[in-house]
């Protein structure tokens, strides 16, 4: 158990935001527009005590051009 700990440093918290996810998509159910699902998680996974940023902007690099990304 310690040698995998060791190898997947993240493994718990992995586990919290797939169970959060999981259980978004229970209560929700699949059809709805990402947006919703988006802070159903980010509700969820605050009742999980992990905190979160919705919608950063980041650049992004591409054909050695840089944009700024946004989200609408």
């Amino acid at each position: 158990m310690e040698t995998e700990r060791a190898s997947h440093p993240y493994m718990d918290l992995t586990q919290k935001i797939i169970g959060a996810a999981m259980a978004v998509h229970r209560a929700l159910g699949p059809g709805l527009d990402e947006k919703i699902y988006e802070n159903a998680l980010a509700i969820e996974l605050s009742i999980q005590s992990l905190s979160i940023t919705q919608q950063q902007q980041f650049p992004v690099f591409y054909r050695e051009q840089k944009r700024r990304q946004t989200h609408h």
